[in-house]
């Protein structure tokens, strides 16, 4: 899947990618993706995968992936090394976590966006903006 995302990056500048923080893998897959990837957006994933491959409970994603992979994404735009990062969570404290990875690294607020689902944690979303947190809401529908 990474040579057909690289392929198609390779044609098109304006292409990103979802990680998903509850793979196990997505550390070393971001390290392959970064230096090709101008857009990277990272969510928890409900992925239903086999233990092998997947964290099995939500702290392990939470704490263990997502925050992880938070820091390496903000780090990297620090660097310059990544152009637009989105974090997809409804999870105020996740989103605090997050919040408080960009202060620590250095990271404007501005410089990166938390994207969620019209409907969820609405309060949350009318909150961001005004914290300095640029915020995209996706509007979905259809029977999926």
């Amino acid at each position: 899947m990474l040579e057909l995302f690289r392929s198609v990056r390779a044609a098109d500048e304006h292409v990103g990618l979802c990680l998903q923080a509850d793979l196990c893998r997505m550390e070393d897959d971001l390290e392959v993706l970064l230096p090709v990837a101008s857009a990277i957006r990272l969510v928890k994933g409900p992925c239903l995968e086999q233990p092998s491959v997947a964290y099995a409970s939500k702290v392990d994603v939470d704490a263990a992936a997502y925050l992880r992979l938070c820091e390496d994404i903000l780090s990297a735009l620090a660097e310059e090394r990544v152009a637009r990062p989105a974090f997809g969570t409804h999870d105020p404290v996740l989103i605090h976590d997050v919040v408080a990875v960009a202060d620590r690294v250095g990271v404007s607020r501005s410089r990166w966006e938390v994207e969620m689902l019209y409907g969820i944690e609405t309060r949350e979303q009318d909150l961001l903006p005004h914290h300095g947190c640029p915020m995209r809401v996706l509007v979905s529908y259809g029977t999926h």
